[in-house]
């Protein structure tokens, strides 16, 4: 219900074509000042932050619901399977060794089935019975690389017990993090939640002009 309701809410505002347009910066900058302004809150920064990552992927070309929901059980499979690894629930090295395995593999699967038409247009051919359709029915999921590999070094780091403060709505927001969700760079999610940690704690105007400076940086190096 929530998901839908950001969806319809998202296709109600201007569409967009990404990078280039005013509608975008726009919506960003808001996205920006809305989620700063309550940087002092704690967990309901957490959540304006959650919304805001949601609404601006909701604003990317080709993407709506479905892909929504695909990347939000991507989180809550994730999220589970380190969060297992990271507690006493498995007592046999075994079975954490087999869980880890099963959670990567289950991403790597996830990677290849929307990265790859090949992969694919098999599974749905096996499915189906039939190839009639063409590439019009395959789903195009934009930033899965980048998702699955911060959830493979989340199950990875969780099985070494390296991952600490875990929460799902900091996981959430780490996983689907937009201004690093096109184009990366892939960070470690203990240092997501240190930053994160710090900027809960810090105030617009100190952080303004070094964040104007870093995004002009990093547009001239992109483009």
């Amino acid at each position: 219900m929530i998901l839908e309701s950001l969806s319809h809410f998202a296709h109600w505002l201007p569409s967009t074509v990404f990078f280039s347009d005013l509608p975008f910066w726009g919506y960003f900058i808001i996205a920006v000042i809305v989620v700063r302004s309550v940087s002092g809150q704690g967990r309901v920064r957490d959540f304006f932050l959650l919304a805001a990552n949601l609404l601006m992927l909701m604003a990317l070309p080709r993407f709506d619901i479905t892909e929504l929901t695909i990347y939000c059980g991507l989180a809550v499979f994730t999220y589970f399977v380190g969060y297992i690894l990271l507690g006493d629930f498995l007592k046999n090295h075994t079975s954490r060794v087999s869980l880890g395995a099963v959670g990567i593999i289950a991403v790597i699967l996830t990677l290849a089935f929307f990265k790859f038409i090949i992969v694919q247009a098999v599974i749905i051919r096996d499915f189906s019975g039939s190839d009639k359709g063409g590439v019009a029915k395959f789903v195009f999921l934009i930033g899965i690389s980048y998702a699955s590999f911060k959830a493979i070094h989340f199950i990875i780091e969780s099985y070494k017990k390296n991952i600490q403060n875990l929460r799902f709505i900091e996981f959430l927001n780490y996983l689907i993090f937009f201004p690093s969700f096109v184009s990366g760079p892939i960070s470690r999610y203990n240092d997501f939640y240190e930053n994160s940690a710090v900027a809960k704690g810090s105030r617009l105007r100190d952080d303004f002009l070094p964040g104007v400076k870093r995004i002009f940086h990093g547009l001239f190096k992109k483009f």
